[in-house]
């Protein structure tokens, strides 16, 4: 088997194949870095930003009071693995307004493009899906057909070789040639993201790529695999080479394609206008219902007189208003969630869209991620309002407000009138921490489609070694 991988390895190149691969990967790679370099300054600038505004906003709050009308914008941090996929999370909603009442999604971002595929990014998904698929169909067009109309086959059958040595040894020897400008692409990029500060010198990030390269391997070996059954079915290197460009073109510029589309007539979550709409339809009811109730706004002076009397109704009012705005907020990333899972089941009949949903899972750049945030946004809405409620009960308890008529958990709904404690908080504000998902629970994530995509590049092995073993040498 050695023997045979060697010739196969020296039999392309004498073709020159290898030096315009490994130039093309390099360079690939090279622009994969610097494009991406870029992006991470973008973000972390743009993070820094973000982080400074929210201190501020936290230092603002002195009181239940002031945390009543206050609000904090937490986004999901951007990660650096942007340059392994680059899933265009950029218009999903990655970031939400939280008050101790609500989580509000922003308005002004398009919900229409979800997480399925990046394939025009030049990320490393891009270059393995894209490119080196490509290379491993070219490698492996002729491996057969190729072979019997240079005369070479014949020959090579008289010998004590058995047919699956064949095919193995000429797979094995593909993914030798790809395996290597891969390897070298890796480590080049490794070593200019963390000199750049992109990623930091660590286990995790080597774990990461040398995941992401095992994932290439069993996709490349699917497609190689692939080229040498296409191979042994044809009888002419033109007909199997334009059979196999079709194959390519339906598996990784077809599917990917349309997966999107299909998904959004699939599932429609609401477009920026329709869901604007609906914020203003349910503000509008908020106020007919408050005018409804006869309350009136007037200062805590006033209030107290009659222990708050409107201000009650106002938090009842209010509490059904919010209520209202969090489900429609609700319902609208559940429909985030649903249209990406649709396009991913779609998209799954692709092996390079298979190999691109476990990557993106893997690194948590991929819609759940997002998903798994806002869940975590809505958590921290209950922890802020818990939080305002205990620290009003403690300024009562001190003041020995403790007259059940006087307590004012009735009034945790107001926005910073001066309904609430105008005393200073006696703990700290709580932050918002987003906690990403451990590796462990993410490859049990991508373990189905890790299985998926081993037992395609199984099947198109076997399918390969019984089409050559029928297959005609003469």
């Amino acid at each position: 088997m050695i023997t045979l991988v060697s010739f196969w390895l020296r039999h392309h190149l004498k073709q020159g194949r290898l030096v315009a691969i490994y130039g093309i990967a390099l360079l690939l790679f090279l622009l994969n870095a610097f494009i991406y370099v870029g992006r991470w300054q973008e973000d972390l600038e743009g993070l820094n930003q973000h982080n400074r505004q929210l201190q501020e906003d936290y230092d603002s709050v002195q009181t239940p009071d002031n945390l009543a009308g206050a609000g904090f914008e937490v986004a999901m941090p951007p990660t650096p693995l942007r340059f392994v996929v680059d899933s265009n999370l950029e218009d999903v909603p990655t970031a939400r307004y939280i008050t101790t009442r609500n989580a509000w999604l922003p308005t002004s971002v398009s919900f229409h493009r979800q997480q399925t595929t990046s394939l025009w990014d030049i990320d490393l998904s891009f270059i393995v899906t894209v490119v080196f698929t490509f290379l491993a169909v070219v490698l492996t067009f002729d491996s057969v057909c190729g072979e019997r109309e240079q005369g070479t086959l014949k020959l090579l059958m008289t010998s004590r070789v058995s047919r699956y040595q064949v095919v193995v040894s000429k797979i094995i020897a593909v993914l030798v040639i790809l395996a290597l400008p891969l390897l070298l692409g890796l480590l080049a990029d490794y070593l200019y993201l963390s000199i750049s500060g992109v990623i930091s010198f660590g286990a995790e990030p080597v774990m990461l790529l040398a995941l992401f390269f095992v994932y290439t391997v069993l996709l490349l070996a699917f497609f190689a695999a692939l080229g040498t059954l296409v191979s042994s079915l044809t009888r002419n290197s033109i007909t199997s080479l334009v059979v196999l460009l079709l194959i390519w073109v339906l598996l990784v510029v077809v599917i990917p394609g349309v997966a999107k589309p299909l998904a959004a007539e699939v599932v429609k979550p609401l477009t920026p206008e329709e869901y604007s709409r609906v914020m203003d339809s349910l503000f509008d009811d908020f106020w007919e219902d408050f005018k409804r109730t006869g309350a009136v706004d007037r200062a805590r002076e006033m209030a107290v007189v009659d222990n708050f009397k409107f201000e009650r109704i106002w938090n009842g009012v209010m509490r059904r208003w919010q209520l209202a705005r969090q489900g429609a907020i609700d319902k609208q990333v559940l429909d985030l969630k649903r249209q990406g899972e649709a396009a991913r089941l779609i998209a799954r009949a692709s092996p390079s869209m298979i190999f691109q949903l476990a990557v993106s899972r893997v690194t948590a750049t991929d819609l759940v991620a997002v998903i798994d945030f806002h869940e975590q946004a809505a958590r921290y809405k209950q922890t802020l309002f818990n939080f305002l409620g205990e620290q009003d009960r403690q300024h009562l308890m001190r003041d020995n407000e403790t007259d059940p008529t006087r307590d004012s958990s009735g009034l945790l709904y107001s926005d910073g009138r001066g309904y609430l404690s105008s005393q200073p908080l006696t703990a700290p504000v709580p932050r918002f921490e987003y906690r990403e998902q451990p590796l462990s629970g993410r490859l049990a994530d991508a373990l189905p489609d890790t299985v998926v995509l081993f037992t395609l590049m199984m099947v198109a092995l076997v399918a390969g070694v019984i089409a050559f073993n029928r297959y005609d040498v003469r």
